[in-house]
């Protein structure tokens, strides 16, 4: 019998799944804006192949922002945005701060802990069209360069000393 080898968090290297979770949240955005360019919500929801689709893309949306900013919970680190200490400095603190606090983010995220993920008690919800209206593509986009710093400062090759 084999036996699977003990996870641990902390092995995961964070710059690599930061940079994937945005990069996923962008692709789930854009095929969702897509999927509402060519079909209306209504023809969505009578199809069970379309709904499958939306389904997937907006849930799975859900769940890269909140891997973005998310707190850890139980056992588990979500190496978030929120809770690396690199972006605990400016530039990169005040940009965060700020798409942190964007009311999209913010329904996002209050959705994932109630509707998504199951963690609250009271159910709030945000459709995918709202999502797809809103400017989250514009809030995902200033993200890339904290991201791209970190990873440099996770390869040992910071521009900045100082992070050190």
């Amino acid at each position: 019998m084999k036996t699977v080898p003990e996870f641990k968090s902390e092995d995961r290297n964070a710059s690599n799944f930061l940079s994937l979770s945005l990069r996923f949240a962008e692709e789930y955005l854009e095929g969702l804006q897509s999927l509402y360019k060519r079909h209306s919500e209504t023809d969505i929801q009578l199809s069970k192949e379309l709904t499958t689709i939306h389904r997937a893309l907006w849930t799975s949306l859900v769940v890269e922002v909140r891997k973005l900013f998310g707190k850890s919970f139980k056992d588990y680190k979500n190496h978030s945005l929120k809770e690396i200490k690199f972006f605990d400095r400016n530039p990169y603190k005040q940009t965060i701060d700020n798409v942190y606090g964007a009311k999209i983010v913010q329904s996002i995220l209050d959705m994932s802990n109630s509707f998504t993920v199951h963690l609250g008690q009271e159910k709030k919800f945000v459709s995918a069209e709202e999502i797809c209206d809103s400017n989250l593509d514009i809030q995902l986009k200033k993200l890339r360069p904290a991201i791209e710093a970190y990873a440099e400062y996770a390869r040992g090759s910071d521009p900045d000393p100082e992070v050190r």
